[in-house]
């Protein structure tokens, strides 16, 4: 046991700076989609897809509006490919925040180790209890900045684009119906 824990000594924090530049990695392209999606569901939205806003009179010199009419394969064709998009972005965000919950357990590992290190051998106690520290934080700083950004930047972008999609779903469905 002391063999494994001398190997995690030498390697863990390694370990945690390299899966750090990965998350980073999964963090930016995940957010490069996710924000691309949302960009183009709101063009989508605010195209005026369904009905104009220049009132048209009729004969009876009324004031009503006129709807463009949307067959439901124009609908599929404009909102399909986001969605297919919505999901390629979301396996990938989903993974970045699983990787979260990872830094802090390694951390925990490397705090294990290093004070396993340190009592077994006597000699070395001052570089276990380092190693315990330098990866307990190394763990929590990366936790807590890819923490920050999904709560703060992703998480909000998401909603949005659920909250996007359920829109264009409900505003399709009454239009259509309107002016038909």
């Amino acid at each position: 046991m002391l063999g494994f824990s001398h190997f995690l000594a030498n390697h863990l924090n390694t370990f945690i700076i390299i899966l750090g530049v990965i998350e980073a990695g999964f963090g930016c392209v995940s957010g490069y989609l996710i924000y691309g999606v949302q960009s183009k569901l709101k063009k989508l939205i605010h195209q005026d897809t369904f009905h104009s806003d220049t009132p048209v009179k009729d004969s009876n010199t009324q004031v009503k509006r006129e709807f463009h009419s949307m067959n439901v394969k124009d609908y599929h064709k404009d909102l399909d490919p986001l969605r297919n998009g919505y999901e390629k972005a979301t396996q990938l965000y989903s993974r970045f925040s699983l990787l979260i919950q990872m830094f802090p357990l390694l951390g925990i590992l490397g705090t294990v180790t290093g004070l396993h290190v340190a009592i077994s051998e006597g000699q070395e106690i001052y570089a276990g209890v380092e190693f315990a520290l330098t990866s307990t934080i190394l763990g929590l700083i990366f936790a807590i900045i890819f923490k920050f950004f999904d709560v703060f930047l992703f998480a909000p972008w998401v909603n949005e684009i659920e909250d996007g999609f359920d829109r264009y779903e409900k505003e399709f469905l009454v239009d259509s119906r309107e002016a038909a």
